[in-house]
């Protein structure tokens, strides 16, 4: 029996060196995702001035997609609250984004046809509506930099 506790305790080493020998990897790849720059292009406040949403410019260097990230935020008192990222687009062309009322906003995507990474249609109560053709197949960098 005495030699099975040495496998067991030979298995828990290996597995603590291996958990410490990839804890760097994990910490550039958190560092990393934090390094894209996002540049505000735009901000529109709804009628009522509960919710804003922003188109930003998000760029994470050379080898990646520049996108373009449409956020919902709720304010209270003039500060942006709770927010979601409600639509990506491999694209950095500035949106017409428009709110129809209080809880309902419409976004027009650029050019005839539009790739689209991330789409959410309702998020606290508005509906976000897309205006325009969109194609399926999205850079695969950019599918997993917003997941």
């Amino acid at each position: 029996m005495a030699p099975a506790r040495g496998k067991g305790s030979k298995l828990k080493s290996g597995l603590v060196l291996v958990g410490f020998l990839l804890l760097p990897f994990l910490g550039v790849a958190l560092v990393w995702k934090d390094r894209c720059k996002r540049g505000e292009l735009q901000s529109v406040a709804s009628p009522s001035g509960e919710f804003t949403a922003q188109q930003f410019r998000v760029d994470c260097g050379p080898s990646m997609s520049v996108a373009t990230e449409v956020r919902l935020s709720k304010v209270k008192d003039s500060k942006l609250e709770d927010n979601s990222t409600v639509l990506v687009l491999p694209s950095d062309e500035l949106l017409d984004i428009k709110w129809v009322d209080g809880k309902t906003l419409t976004i027009q995507l650029p050019g005839r046809q539009s790739q689209v990474v991330r789409y959410r249609r309702e998020w606290a109560g508005v509906n976000v509506g897309l205006i325009g053709d969109i194609v399926s197949s999205v850079p695969k960098d950019l599918e997993s930099m917003f997941n």
